[in-house]
């Protein structure tokens, strides 16, 4: 990817990021739900590869339902496959590292708000070094 592209899917994982934070912040929405409004209300090269992560995990129209424990599993397996395809094809520093933390805010149980918050404060730095 190009120094043009690199910068563009940066600030547009910025403003993705800044809208998750918000809406995941409120209690409004989960993080999968969010996405999935996200890609609904978007249309770019993020949104569009957001999009396949939302097929992904089969979100449908509701936005509030039980789980099962076998339904949880699949999700997270599905999540964690589609965020890696994703960082690879973009290929970009940032996309990657916030894959990464919500993998990681999964994986260790950590507050998904203050990871989002943290990957919101680092992208607004790395615009504005550029």
């Amino acid at each position: 990817m190009n120094a043009i592209n690199h910068a563009e899917i940066t600030r547009l994982l910025c403003e993705a990021v800044d809208t998750l934070v918000e809406t995941v912040g409120s209690g409004r929405l989960g993080f999968d739900y969010a996405v999935k409004e996200y890609v609904e209300t978007s249309d770019n090269d993020l949104s569009r590869a957001l999009r396949a992560y939302v097929e992904a995990l089969g979100l449908g129209d509701e936005t509030q339902r039980y789980l099962s424990e076998e339904e949880n599993i699949r999700i997270m397996e599905a999540r964690r496959e589609v965020l890696h395809k994703i960082a690879k094809d973009f290929d970009v520093p940032e996309v990657t590292a916030f894959i990464v933390a919500v993998l990681e805010s999964q994986d260790k149980h950590v507050s998904l708000v203050k990871t989002l918050e943290g990957q919101a404060r680092q992208l607004h730095q790395a615009l504005d070094s550029e």
